[in-house]
């Protein structure tokens, strides 16, 4: 189980006790969402404006994906962990987890931008 934390960390809790078991840093910013891919390979967690992207295995940031216009409010992976979805106020960016580059970017109550 994963917690975001506004102390900018993000921690890995045992799933009985609750108990931070691991700390997650490298923010610049809170952590305000987290999401663990389906395969738990990946840990994506969201801040102000970019997501950081650690490899659970080795407990290191892998990937930092910038360019969300503000506030990245939350990500979900798809079922099959191929895609990663961020919405932020205004945009909901996709990122290709292959190669972690941005897929596409709807605007809120628009067309694709």
């Amino acid at each position: 189980m994963a917690t975001a934390s506004d102390d900018q960390t993000v921690g890995l809790r045992d799933v009985a006790s609750g108990a931070r078991r691991v700390t997650l840093e490298g923010f610049d910013d809170p952590a305000t969402n987290v999401a663990i891919s389906p395969n738990g390979a990946w840990l994506a967690a969201t801040t102000y404006q970019k997501v950081l992207v650690f490899n659970v295995a080795t407990r290191t940031l892998a990937h930092t994906l910038a360019g969300h216009d503000v506030f990245a409010t939350s990500a979900a992976f798809s079922p099959d962990g191929a895609l990663l979805a961020v919405s932020s106020l205004g945009t909901i960016t996709l990122w290709d987890t292959a190669t972690w580059k941005e897929s596409r970017r709807w605007k809120a109550h628009g067309g694709r931008s």
